[in-house]
């Protein structure tokens, strides 16, 4: 899709409260082209046009070659435009000037106003400049500023990605360098003492026996899931089903989990404050390739 920002409005806006996010908003756009020196347009992009300032909405875009798709602020929590989700939108930058408005208003909505949820594309790396040019614009507020809170704590996260069970476990690779299991419904935590522990674990956990296999519109699966935290094929609701039965046998031999391994993880990871470990792999798509490039580090060794 393209390098894009998603926000869900958290609630509408009373009459002053629109109008101070209309005041402070501007300032935000006004200090972009008068001081970051990034021209901005109407919703549309033309050149000629200003951001659009009314009783509903603001509407911004950059200019000409430099814009993308639009950026909306509604004062009412509606149905987006185009999603069926109530108060959800977004926008694709694609990276392009006007970006550092758009983040620079995103961080002002979620921390400010506190009015909206913000993930992203990017990370919280990406919404550092809209954060200073936030600050730099609103500088009563500049204590209160800070980068989408959803957005940090995404960061805490890196691959591989482990798609299973969200409603029951949650499998996840932290930038500490430890492997993390939540049971969602306790919110508990067990935490593996590396990447490597916990992506072993899964490995020596991946296959799967069904008493029968089954079919869907696309063709049969057989009895045997040879790696349940990535199976691939022919899906339907049965065969999701099954596979995410035996993820949550497999996840709930953890818990409860013991006094060594029952640590949460950090709250949030903010740019630059939590580096990687030295012996953290770097990013991996699947399990195989973390396990490679450990045992890799060790033949080195």
């Amino acid at each position: 899709m393209g390098y894009t920002h998603y926000w869900t409005q958290l609630r509408s806006f009373t009459s002053d409260e629109w109008g101070e996010v209309t005041d402070d908003i501007g300032k935000i756009l006004s200090y972009t082209e008068n001081m970051a020196g990034v021209p901005l347009a109407d919703a549309f992009g033309d050149a000629g046009t200003r951001p659009t300032f009314d009783s509903k909405r603001i509407a911004f875009n950059g200019v000409g070659d430099d814009s993308h798709e639009t950026a909306e602020i509604l004062r009412n929590r509606t149905k987006a435009q185009f999603s069926n989700t109530i108060g959800t939108d977004f926008c694709k930058t694609a990276r392009k000037p006007y970006d550092i408005a758009v983040t620079a208003c995103l961080c002002y909505l979620a921390s400010v106003t506190v009015s909206h949820s913000v993930i992203s594309d990017g990370t919280g790396a990406d919404f550092l400049a809209g954060l200073d040019l936030a600050r730099a614009a609103l500088p009563r507020k500049a204590n209160i500023l800070d980068i989408p809170m959803d957005i940090m704590r995404n960061d805490r996260w890196t691959g591989p990605w482990i798609h299973g069970t969200p409603k029951a476990y949650s499998v996840n690779f932290c930038i500490d360098g430890c492997g993390y299991v939540e049971k969602c419904r306790t919110r508990e935590w067990y935490r593996f003492d590396s990447h490597e522990a916990l992506g072993r674990f899964l490995l020596a956990h991946s296959v799967a026996h069904f008493r029968k296999g089954g079919s869907s519109a696309f063709g049969a699966y057989s009895r045997t899931e040879p790696n349940i935290w990535r199976a691939t094929g022919s899906f339907d609701k049965a065969r999701h089903a099954r596979i995410a039965r035996a993820q949550a046998k497999v996840l709930a031999s953890l818990f409860p989990a013991d006094g060594l391994h029952a640590f949460p993880p950090p709250a949030f990871a903010r740019p630059g404050d939590m580096p990687r470990p030295e012996n953290t792999p770097i990013f991996h798509y699947d399990l195989s390739s973390l396990i490679a490039h450990c045992d890799k580090i060790k033949i080195a060794a």
